[in-house]
């Protein structure tokens, strides 16, 4: 499997909003994430797949290795990140591969959080390596970046937010190569803690259409996005006139019978009643015109006042 060369984040939209609330993020159980199964004496290495995990691809090169105390050693001036073993993925240019399946489908709107990591051997050099977050096989984000200084460990985060995309299982995909960073020497990549979190993505609220026509039926929408749907949306400062609002879908319509300027602060609240609220504003004007009247009666040569919109 080629490594994957770039760091993939996807961005999150961009909405417009007064007032946004993010939830706490909850972990996503990992088996054997620090690879202390199978335990091993002081100094002991067994090859094979850790418990929980699989070797992918038919790859050789993996070992769970038990360092060895005390520290610094030969091997390592620090002790491993979380208990006494560690990840070996990749020797003498074979390729070690694994990868772990979770109960869990990628879920709209959620922010993952994957940390990690990686420490480079006094005695062999570092190892090309790549962490994959997938969902159904594909890749939703990966690393190859960190390279640790000799005898020392580096921690990685990778963060993705996955928007409207929704669906396949979830897994982590590990690969060491083998061999160091193009310099034509084996090398070895050494992993160790890894760490899953999955939260709500930022809970938002955006405005509906901000004009109308007197006499013509409106129709648009508060959008919320992010946090745990489902949502309940509501008006909580100024009001919609004559419109009316759809406290579930957020839909807001009707037919207004006034020009006008509709100021109003709508909010939406999800499942956890975390609220974010939004301050908008609707434009009620004539036919042929976008600005609302002043009231005045159309004549010949009466030019109406302009009103200064609140957006």
């Amino acid at each position: 499997m080629r490594l994957l060369k770039t760091l993939q984040i996807l961005p999150l939209l961009g909405l417009v909003t007064l007032c946004a609330n993010k939830a706490t993020a909850t972990g996503v159980p990992i088996a054997n994430p620090s690879f202390e199964s199978p335990a091993l004496a002081n100094g002991a290495f067994q090859a094979g797949a850790p418990t929980g995990w699989t070797i992918a691809n038919s790859a050789t090169a993996v070992v769970t290795w038990n360092i060895g105390t005390p520290y610094p050693n030969l091997y390592f001036d620090q002790a491993p990140p979380d208990g006494n073993q560690v990840l070996v993925l990749g020797s003498n240019f074979s390729q070690g591969e694994i990868i772990q399946y979770f109960n869990a489908t990628l879920q709209p709107n959620t922010t993952y959080t994957l940390t990690y990591w990686v420490g480079t051997r006094k005695d062999i050099a570092a190892g090309e390596y790549d962490m994959q977050l997938q969902a159904g096989g594909d890749s939703l984000a990966a690393d190859h970046l960190a390279k640790p200084p000799a005898g020392a460990w580096v921690q990685r985060t990778l963060v993705f937010n996955s928007g409207a995309q929704s669906g396949g299982q979830l897994s982590i995909h590990v690969i060491g190569t083998g061999r160091n960073y193009g310099d034509g020497i084996p090398g070895q990549a050494m992993i160790d803690n890894i760490q899953l979190d999955a939260g709500a993505g930022v809970l938002s609220l955006s405005c509906p259409a901000s004009s109308a026509l007197v006499n013509t039926p409106y129709s648009s929408s508060l959008a919320g996005s992010g946090g745990k749907t489902p949502y309940t949306y509501s008006i909580q400062g100024g009001n919609l006139g004559n419109l009316q609002l759809n406290t579930i879908t957020g839909a807001i319509t009707g037919t207004p019978l006034a020009s006008n300027v509709l100021n109003f602060t709508a909010q939406v609240q999800d499942s956890t009643s975390t609220t974010a609220s939004a301050s908008c504003s609707i434009a009620v004007g004539n036919l042929g015109t976008s600005e609302p009247r002043d009231g005045a009666a159309s004549r010949p040569g009466h030019r109406p006042k302009r009103r200064a919109r609140c957006w």
